[in-house]
């Protein structure tokens, strides 16, 4: 055994952990950073969205301690052998099954919006073409660890396929949205230098101003 041989053994933990607290990390920054003026109405009764986020962090939280106690569990009771590798094995298949459901249900909803949309929003391309390649060489080095199991790595091969299908829609749309950017402003710069009126135009409007001031003057 080697240092090596040590960090290539535990690199596809390391890399779960590093990624599972950036996502934490990200679902703190986001309660700990909601805005105020979208918790409440004008009345100071919740607001559904703000309704719908409480329930999803409940969520978050039942689920993480659902996990954690499972987890504490078989590590006391497979420590000393008594607790069969063929259970562990059905419960970590269990757990990747439901990590494989939720990276389905993550990017599928806004896909669809992006679809619809046909706009890129606050997705942001530059950190989309980071992770769509660094997704695949995940998957690879979590599928080549020694009795790594199926469902350890496949989840995250869904998610970087579902985020390249994502991330071909925003760079079509952001073509599309510079192509009618540059139509658009083509045609508020002919708006704006193109004369008002012809000049035969401005002669016949002077022709009957002048015509009608006289009349107005007439009837005085």
């Amino acid at each position: 055994w080697s240092s090596f041989t040590c960090f290539a053994n535990t690199l596809g933990l390391t890399q779960v952990t590093v990624q599972f607290a950036c996502f934490t990390t990200i679902v703190l920054l986001f309660y700990a950073f909601y805005p105020s003026s979208l918790a409440r109405t004008s009345s100071g009764t919740p607001t559904p969205e703000y309704t719908r986020d409480t329930w999803v962090a409940y969520s978050l939280l039942f689920y993480f301690i659902v996990s954690t106690t499972l987890v504490v569990s078989l590590l006391f009771l497979g420590h000393d052998g008594s607790f069969e590798s063929d259970a562990i094995n059905i419960i970590a298949g269990a757990f990747g099954s439901v990590a494989m459901g939720a990276a389905i249900v993550q990017f599928l909803p806004q896909i669809f919006h992006t679809w619809t949309a046909k706009r890129v929003g606050a997705l942001s391309i530059p950190m989309m073409l980071m992770q769509c390649p660094g997704s695949f060489v995940f998957v690879y080095s979590l599928a080549s660890q020694p009795g790594t199991n199926w469902t350890s790595w496949f989840s995250f091969l869904i998610t970087g396929t579902l985020q390249f299908v994502l991330l071909v829609l925003c760079i079509i749309y952001t073509i599309q949205e510079k192509r009618e950017g540059v139509v658009e402003d083509k045609e508020n710069e002919e708006d704006v230098t193109a004369p008002l009126l012809d000049g035969g135009e401005q002669n016949n409007g002077d022709a009957e101003g002048g015509s009608g001031y006289g009349a107005i003057d007439v009837g005085r």
